[in-house]
């Protein structure tokens, strides 16, 4: 990543997931969107960018212009597509 990015990576130390930010609904989920502010709030001053890894499932919610929930218009398995 430091020679793509050109910037230097620091690999903190594993942390467990908060089990409140899990989902149930649809099987053992966590909330994709409380991982990326849990991210943010451990980032420093100096900080540009935040990678997290986990091999949990995750998911999103997306939302348009009226706060309506949108579909992907591809579901796979790992992955879900959405258009603008």
């Amino acid at each position: 990543m430091e020679q793509f990015y050109h910037r230097r990576v620091v690999v903190l130390p594993d942390k467990a997931l908060p089990s409140s930010f899990i989902d149930y609904t649809k099987g053992k989920r966590y909330n994709a969107n409380r991982i990326l502010e849990w991210l943010a709030d451990a980032w420093s001053d100096t900080t540009l960018c935040a990678v997290g890894l986990t091999d949990e499932d995750i998911f999103t919610t997306k939302r348009d212009a009226r706060g309506q929930v949108r579909q992907p218009v591809n579901k796979g398995t790992n992955i879900q597509v959405y258009t603008k």
